[in-house]
């Protein structure tokens, strides 16, 4: 057991155009580890062998006398040495209410079908999810949740989730 990566994530708040904010993520991991060629037998190969590095725009609507918010996102990722670069995405709202909030989100991931792998390519488990795992990866997924206030600051969820698509 150790530490796996190390990565910084930064997220500037670059303009506010009414109840509009525009903000910019950026992103960069760097794995502790190196994936030995998959040999077959019962070795596990865990992680994305390689640098990882995004960039994204993220858009949040702030409805100001209800605090209710609607937000999108689209970020470019270009993952570990093996896999495609892809583009993430994701919409969510809220609706929040005194003592609770209704919050839905969708979102996914569009490969960009730049894998280098030629032909086939084995499912080896070399990502930080089993759910998409090999080449030009693609995923669909939603959630919903309600979140009860707690205390002042403190909000507990009730939340159910689905894969909508996944391919790999």
């Amino acid at each position: 057991m150790g530490l796996e990566s190390t990565s910084i994530r930064l997220l500037y708040h670059a303009l506010q155009m009414g109840d509009f904010h525009f903000s910019l993520d950026l992103g960069y991991r760097l794995p502790l580890y190196s994936n030995e060629t998959y040999g077959g037998g019962d070795t596990l190969v865990l992680g994305d062998a390689g640098e990882e590095a995004h960039a994204g725009l993220i858009v949040s609507y702030f409805e100001p006398q209800y605090l209710n918010s609607f937000t999108t996102a689209v970020t470019f990722r270009n993952p570990g040495a093996s896999l495609s670069s892809e583009v993430l995405y994701y919409l969510e709202g809220a609706l929040d209410f005194k003592s609770f909030a209704l919050v839905a989100n969708y979102n996914g991931i569009l490969s960009l079908n730049n894998d280098g792998a030629a032909g086939a390519k084995p499912a080896i488990e070399n990502s930080p999810s089993n759910l998409y795992n090999s080449k030009n990866r693609e995923l669909t997924a939603a959630w919903a949740a309600l979140q009860f206030k707690v205390a002042q600051h403190w909000r507990a969820d009730l939340k159910a989730e689905a894969i909508l698509t996944g391919e790999s």
